[in-house]
């Protein structure tokens, strides 16, 4: 739920509503972090050294670090959120393996008010479209998109956003 709630309880409490930075490091090569099928991040996330099992990921305009990632299914991926956003989302990939991505350095829908950057700094898998920008609203700052070294297939690439404007 993309909701912040001031006084979570054990049955409201969400990633949205924690204020510090959340960091998951797997312990063994067997560990496995299971996320909701719709995941609202809410702070500077770095998920580390685990087999990722996640449907739908918002980043909420902050920092997502996939470093040392093991993935076996389809991920749809926004930097942004799905609604009218502030904030400077950075979606970073180093040393992922496996799955399938779809990745959108902005929002789903809605404005972002923000500079997103996408890194791929080393994924092996496939990323069936890449977006730097939104996949439908608009953003109002700078788009950047960085691929170092993919080792597998890039189906389609929009620098920008789809279904956006330029205004």
């Amino acid at each position: 739920e993309n909701v912040v709630y001031s006084d979570p309880t054990l049955e409201t409490i969400n990633f949205v509503s924690a204020s510090k930075k959340i960091k998951f490091i797997g312990t063994s090569a067997e560990a496995t972090l299971t996320l909701p099928d719709t995941c609202f991040f809410g702070q500077e996330t770095q998920l580390e050294k685990v087999t990722l099992q996640a449907k739908k990921i918002y980043g909420n305009g902050q920092k997502l670090l996939f470093k040392n990632i093991q993935h076996s299914q389809h991920t749809q991926l926004f930097g942004g959120s799905d609604r009218d956003l502030v904030g400077n989302p950075e979606i970073i990939f180093q040393q992922v393996t496996g799955g399938t991505w779809e990745i959108y350095g902005g929002n789903e829908a809605g404005t972002l008010r923000g500079n997103p950057i996408t890194q791929i700094l080393t994924l092996t898998g496939e990323i069936t479209q890449l977006c730097g920008g939104s996949l439908t609203g608009t953003i109002r700052g700078n788009v950047a998109t960085e691929i170092k070294e993919l080792n597998g297939t890039l189906a389609r690439y929009y620098g920008s956003g789809i279904g956006t404007e330029e205004t």
